[in-house]
């Protein structure tokens, strides 16, 4: 289980920061040394290679952790906001070692820093968003449904003259017995005791939770997933892998590369290859995938 810290990320995740910028250090330091005693032939200092490798990286420990949290928040919201990160992270590492070059190195031209940095300081910010994309993106997950429950209202204590009412003998009148109820329930339909399951999705300008049980189909658009229901869509950032293996269980299947259909909700399999849902909505069926109607 993740214990969550400041700015929201997971103790894992500040694990993994501190370790990429301790290996970044650790490599800039060990290179600084091999380069001063194998191609200068000047003797080595371990405190100038220290500050040689803050200059260069010393900033990605603190934009490591800013950097997966931005991830995370703007994953949700589209590509362009992710690329902004990746491109703000990136300028901002480039910023602080020219301006470090201007305290400790005033004869280097502003354009010669930054040539020097660009390519370190772009493949850092690559590796950044790497690591999250594979090991810190969120998932889409299942969550019960919130079912609100109305209170009750305390019961009242009876007044002494109903109680005295009541104590009185009864009718002998046999009472008419009552019709037996009805137990049985529409096939698809749930009891009022289950929580359905929902998945969060966007709607371009929110976050909704929405049931399970109402998605009718889902495809691939891209770098995101479009959830249907009955009369609406929504965005999800997630891959079709991932969602195949999540709501396997819950009646989905994959029909195509791009798209998964929750089975109650097919009405008919065309002779040409398409999935003909309750809505009208028309979804398309591989060969390949074909076989799990029959």
């Amino acid at each position: 289980m993740n214990t969550f810290m400041p700015m929201g990320l997971s103790k894992r995740s500040y694990m993994l920061a501190a370790i990429f910028a301790l290996t970044l250090i650790t490599y800039s330091l060990g290179h600084c040394q091999l380069y001063k005693a194998y191609i200068l032939h000047q003797p080595t200092s371990i405190s100038d290679s220290f500050i040689w490798a803050l200059h260069q990286y010393g900033i990605w420990c603190i934009l490591t952790p800013l950097a997966f949290r931005s991830y995370t928040l703007c994953w949700p919201k589209g590509k362009a906001l992710v690329a902004a990160t990746f491109i703000g992270s990136f300028l901002t590492a480039i910023a602080y070692s020219t301006l470090l070059d201007k305290v400790f190195a005033p004869e280097l031209t502003l354009a010669t820093s930054i040539v020097t940095f660009l390519s370190t300081q772009l493949i850092v910010a690559t590796l950044v968003a790497f690591l999250w994309l594979f090991l810190l993106r969120p998932k889409p997950s299942l969550k019960p449904a919130t079912i609100d429950t109305q209170e009750t209202a305390p019961l009242e204590t009876p007044p002494l003259q109903t109680l005295q009412t009541a104590a009185a003998p009864a009718s002998t009148t046999t009472p008419a017995a009552s019709a037996p109820e009805d137990t049985n329930q529409p096939e698809n339909q749930q009891t009022s005791t289950e929580k359905p399951f929902t998945l969060t999705v966007s709607t371009g300008s929110r976050e909704q939770d929405i049931p399970v049980n109402n998605i009718e189909c889902i495809s691939a658009s891209g770098n995101y997933m479009e959830v249907y229901d009955s009369d609406s869509s929504y965005i999800l950032r997630s891959t079709m892998k991932e969602l195949e293996q999540l709501l396997r269980p819950y009646g989905f299947v994959r029909v195509h590369r791009s798209h998964l259909i929750q089975k109650p909700f097919l009405k008919q399999l065309t002779d040409d290859g398409t999935a003909i849902l309750h809505s009208g909505r028309k979804v398309p069926v591989s060969r390949r995938y074909s076989l799990k109607f029959s």
